[in-house]
């Protein structure tokens, strides 16, 4: 297991982390808060970014325009039953989705929730971090490597993981402070 391969697994886990966050409402509207949607189209299951363009419009708007005219009740109906308490609104090949007001206690449970995919993704880069103290030991144990080599790596896989938990806590402060602002 190389550093490399150990940092490409952080790095994975904190874009994973990065994605899951940005489908939590802020304060605004964004167009990643539409990733989670899933529209039947053509036979299948397809991401809502697949089948349509999503922009904001203003802080409180979304609009979704179809790639194909003839999907937009799908993804009218897909959006409507996310369970993201939204009711958009089809005008022409478009749909506006209007973001409520969130209230103190609904801003209080989406930071809850941020506080659980970031302790989520936490945990997964400690894993990577046993799996690679674990093959480091019995790579000293078969006489691959020596204790000091096995101790320097150590260090190595430490400090990354040091680095990639501080990064989640970083971007985790930055969405908690947009969560909370009127």
């Amino acid at each position: 297991m190389t550093a490399e391969s150990i940092d490409d697994k952080m790095k994975k886990t904190h874009e994973a982390f990065e994605k899951e966050l940005n489908g939590i409402r802020s304060g605004r509207a964004h167009p990643n808060f539409l990733d989670r949607v899933s529209v039947k189209v053509y036979g299948r299951n397809m991401s809502l970014n697949q089948v349509a363009s999503i922009r904001a419009e203003d802080a409180k708007t979304l609009v979704v325009s179809a790639w194909d005219a003839s999907q937009v009740a799908a993804i009218e109906s897909a959006i409507s039953e996310a369970n993201l308490g939204l009711n958009p609104q089809t005008n022409g090949s478009d749909i506006r989705v209007s973001l409520p007001a969130m209230s103190d206690q609904t801003r209080q449970d989406f930071v809850k929730l941020a506080h659980k995919v970031a302790e989520k993704a936490r945990v997964s880069i400690r894993h990577v971090r046993e799996e690679a103290r674990k093959y480091n030991l019995k790579q000293e144990k078969d006489h691959l490597i020596s204790e000091d080599d096995r101790r320097r790596e150590d260090k190595l896989i430490q400090e990354r993981t040091d680095h990639w938990i501080k990064a989640i806590d970083v971007r985790l402060a930055d969405k908690e402070k947009d969560l909370t602002q009127i």
